[in-house]
């Protein structure tokens, strides 16, 4: 293997180790920043990141998927009203779900 390749591979390999867990959407900074406490209090390895400017949920969502983000968490109003979060899955392109808080808990157990 060529001394490029290597420096290549290294280089993908340090990447990886800096792309966030989860990508906070949200038209609530407030709220989102409330959520990404929470989650960081009990799960101190995971990254989060968030749009801390403005912008669409399509552009931050956008934002989201080229942030190497594994999954989107969002808290739009009706989120905010239901009292829950919707996670959606951007590199399986599954269907998102809403989950409440303690649900929300349990899958970033799962995903640690």
């Amino acid at each position: 293997m060529g001394l490029e390749r290597i420096v290549l591979l290294l280089q993908e390999k340090e990447t990886r180790q800096f792309l966030p867990d989860f990508y906070l959407v949200s038209d609530n900074a407030a709220a989102a920043l409330m959520l990404s406490e929470k989650c960081r209090d009990i799960f101190p390895s995971i990254k989060i990141e968030m749009n801390m400017g403005e912008g669409s949920f399509s552009t931050q969502l956008k934002r989201a998927d080229k942030s190497g983000a594994r999954f989107a968490l969002i808290i739009g109003e009706s989120e905010a009203k239901a009292a829950v979060i919707t996670v959606k899955d951007l590199r399986a392109g599954a269907e998102q779900h809403s989950m409440t808080l303690e649900q929300l808990t349990l899958f970033l157990e799962k995903q640690s």
